[in-house]
């Protein structure tokens, strides 16, 4: 029996498929579908073993069209080839299909030899492309995990100095990773992807590195700061954003310090304007800055502090809620509190 993985041949018409089936037979394991839910039932249980797809467009229950808006929500679809085999060669029917991510259209009636080779190149084609995406995967995670040491040996550096730290770092990468997830969830058109996500929670730890240069009679004041000291503690994000900057310039597209660099820099930025170093407004601050402003202030509001007890869960949602520790991206809020209970079951595992 042939182990070259399986050919999926999705049409109504048997006399189709008998024939695709005795073309392949030699080279693939074939599995059939008469439409395409019955594909998508065959996609959930064996969707790692399937090479390529052929496909008809015209179907009862389930067409062409309706199973790959479908088949795009599967995660390894895009490691799997589709071919449309169909009699409809328009322009329309081929620019709907590619939209929907068919990768090659072959024409009925169809000469046997053509089917082979195209059908064979494709599957040659992506596997190549998913060998490749799996070593540049393998690589970036060998880089990430170096990275994270890195970043998690320079976050201990203000634990150290910073009385009030704690587990505030810890509680903060959580905090960032659940936030980040929410609004990939509800926000696909930013773009963010799960290594994104990663790397923003993993970079979340450096957003207070810039405190290692404030003095001690500052950073461990057991009391809130006049004005000028709140002047020389504002600095930190300054600080932290040339630490990370001189850091990462061997390499300044590395995620880490991409993401580090706008988290430090940007962190203390309001949605209103109102927030510093640079008084931005609105979507002129980061995503992921904003992501951590959130998280952070939230944290600051449940942790103990030396002048201060610790808010109950209750408040502190409700004072971030109605702006009184600064304007938030109504968008993030909504995500916040979308998630409300993951961010206190996390409070509950790392606050002690």
């Amino acid at each position: 029996m042939v182990d070259n993985g399986i050919l999926l041949i999705v049409d109504d018409a048997m006399s189709n498929r008998v024939l695709l089936k005795a073309i392949f037979k030699n080279e693939y394991q074939i599995e059939e579908a008469a439409n395409g839910q019955q594909a998508l039932d065959i996609l959930s249980k064996k969707s790692d073993k399937v090479v390529a797809i052929l496909l008809d467009l015209v179907m009862p229950v389930m067409d062409g069209y309706q199973f790959l808006d479908n088949f795009k929500k599967i995660r390894e679809s895009s490691k799997i080839p589709v071919i449309v085999i169909t009699g409809d060669m328009s322009i329309e029917s081929q620019n709907r299909g590619f939209s929907l991510g068919i990768s090659d259209y072959i024409a009925k009636p169809f000469a046997t030899s053509v089917v082979k080779h195209r059908v064979r190149n494709l599957v040659e084609l992506f596997d190549h492309k998913n060998n490749l995406e799996y070593l540049v995967e393998k690589q970036s995670c060998k880089i990430r995990e170096q990275s994270s040491k890195l970043i998690s040996s320079l976050s201990t550096l203000v634990e150290f100095r910073d009385l009030e730290s704690g587990q505030h770092i810890n509680r903060i990468k959580f905090f960032t990773k659940a936030l980040m997830s929410e609004v990939v969830r509800e926000h696909p058109e930013y773009g963010f992807t799960q290594m994104d996500i990663e790397n923003i929670a993993i970079a979340s730890a450096l957003h207070d590195i810039g405190k290692i240069a404030i003095p001690d009679n500052i950073l461990q004041k057991p009391g809130h700061f006049n004005n000028d000291e709140f002047e020389i503690m504002k600095l930190h994000t300054l600080k932290g954003a040339d630490i990370i900057k001189t850091i990462g310039s061997d390499d300044p597209s590395d995620p880490f310090f991409k993401f580090g660099y706008e988290i430090a820099l940007y962190h203390h930025e309001r949605w209103d304007g109102r927030g510093y170093p640079q008084h931005l407004k609105g979507d002129q601050i980061p995503k992921c800055a904003q992501v951590v402003s959130v998280v952070d202030v939230f944290d600051a509001l449940i942790a103990e502090r030396c002048y201060k007890t610790a808010f109950s869960y209750d408040d502190a949602y409700s004072m971030i809620l109605a702006g009184k520790c600064g304007n938030f991206n109504p968008m993030l809020l909504k995500c916040f509190v979308n998630i409300r209970h993951e961010i206190e079951k996390i409070a509950d595992q790392l606050m002690h």
